[in-house]
């Protein structure tokens, strides 16, 4: 008795296949992302130049401060400067 069974495809394997597929999709696009990072030396010199604006906001922000402090004070009598 030489009786042929039905060959059934198992319910999960649809999921497992959408799941290998989305996971090497998010490979791929991961890689072409990693691959579109500027370069070390791009960084650097990017940092360099933020930090040089920066330092030169906070040394003209100090000198402002230093320019305010030593102005005469001017006498203020019943809230209005003369």
């Amino acid at each position: 008795m030489n009786v042929r069974r039905k060959s059934r495809v198992h319910p999960m394997t649809s999921l497992v296949v959408w799941l290998g597929v989305s996971l090497v999709a998010c490979v791929l696009a991961l890689a072409h992302v990693v691959g579109k990072l500027p370069s070390d030396a791009l960084l650097d010199s990017s940092h360099l130049e933020g930090m040089k604006a920066g330092y030169s906001m906070c040394m003209g922000y100090q000198e402002e401060q230093e320019a305010q402090e030593t102005k005469p004070a001017q006498p203020v009598l019943l809230g209005v400067q003369l």
